[in-house]
């Protein structure tokens, strides 16, 4: 029982990792760098499709 709770525990932490990681990528990406735009993955997990520093 214990060792389940420690795979859950596990697994959404790595979840989160991702998709801190994902959402870093496009703050990364929208902080006026040289470069080709953010790819369309990123994109994808930005709210309204935008990096968030281009909101507002």
């Amino acid at each position: 029982m214990i060792g389940d709770r420690v795979q859950l525990i596990e697994l959404l932490f790595r979840l989160l990792i991702v998709q801190l990681s994902l959402y870093l990528c496009c703050l990364n990406r929208a902080g006026g760098q040289a470069g080709p735009p953010a790819p369309a993955a990123c994109a994808k997990y930005c709210p309204a499709g935008k990096p968030p520093a281009s909101l507002g």
